[in-house]
């Protein structure tokens, strides 16, 4: 199938097989193209000035590209519903990051390097591979429907991250290093202290509320620190204590710093939800990403 033929509706064999397939299954066969800069050594199309110096290259290397992942969400995997106008599910390749660094790969782990997503049940044993959403292309779902899924994750909690994942990559706002990095930094080492310590167990998120200014120019900022019920003076102490460490690098980066807010997530209103922004600290993950 081209995109000059689309599929009106899919037959009964094809809506069965697609039925089998949900966001986060692997396929074990695929074929992708990505275009790049034709090769000037062996294509005179540069030296002669065309307009379009293309190609696309296929055919990438088995070894380094075992499996593709669906990224697409499931109601538009399936043939049925909202699915039926899809003739296209989006795919990413899994790549094997066992050879890297243990400190970079520890970074994946956590989410700090959101363009990578973990296999927690790879289907090969001892595997360190993971979804690289840099890469995307279309694939068939008539092809999709007579290939078998292979399960690449642990649980569908571990599978829904990748939802979540593609979802802060291409909505997240551009905040500065300072908040991104250093403040989260910063804030996920508290989590993980509170954890232990147990005056953090019943946070459930931390939001940035940009009071003042945009998303892209925050002129000021504070933490939100939402969970489940109020938290007690001590514990609302840490968290306070932990967002003023923060403070000397959100100011050095031109921003102002304001104290701390608590919010139960029973009495949280949507538009304060809507308004505010999460922030990926890896301690308060939900799933077994983290656990590997």
């Amino acid at each position: 199938m081209n995109f000059d033929g689309y599929v009106a509706k899919f037959d009964v064999e094809h809506l069965a097989g697609l039925d089998a397939w949900r966001q986060g299954l692997l396929v074990p066969t695929w074929v992708g193209a990505y275009v790049d800069l034709t090769d000037a050594e062996s294509d005179d199309s540069q030296a002669s000035e065309d307009p379009h110096p293309f190609e696309a290259v296929q055919d990438l290397d088995d070894a380094q590209v075992p499996f593709v992942a669906v990224t697409s969400q499931t109601c538009d995997v399936v043939g049925a519903g909202p699915g039926a106008r899809h003739p296209f599910v989006q795919v990413s390749p899994v790549r094997d990051l066992s050879t890297w660094d243990p400190a970079k790969l520890q970074l994946v782990r956590s989410g700090e390097i959101n363009d990578w997503i973990l296999l927690t049940e790879p289907p090969v044993d001892g595997a360190i591979w993971a979804i690289d959403l840099r890469a995307s292309w279309p694939f068939s779902k008539t092809a999709l429907a007579t290939t078998a899924p292979v399960v690449g994750f642990a649980s569908a909690d571990d599978e829904r991250e990748i939802g979540a994942r593609l979802a802060r990559k291409y909505e997240r706002p551009a905040f500065p290093d300072a908040i991104t990095t250093t403040a989260a930094r910063r804030l996920d080492a508290a989590v993980e202290r509170g954890m232990k310590a147990m005056w953090a167990t019943d946070v459930v998120q931390l939001r940035l509320d940009v009071m003042k200014g945009t998303v892209l120019e925050p002129e000021e900022v504070r933490l939100l620190v939402v969970s489940e019920g109020l938290l007690d003076p001590a514990s609302r102490r840490q968290f306070r204590d932990a967002w003023s460490d923060c403070k000397r690098p959100i100011q050095d980066a031109g921003i102002k710093w304001t104290r701390a807010g608590f919010r139960d997530i029973e009495r949280m209103s949507a538009r304060e939800y809507r308004d505010t922004f999460l922030l990926r600290i890896p301690k308060l993950s939900s799933g077994s990403l983290n656990a590997r």
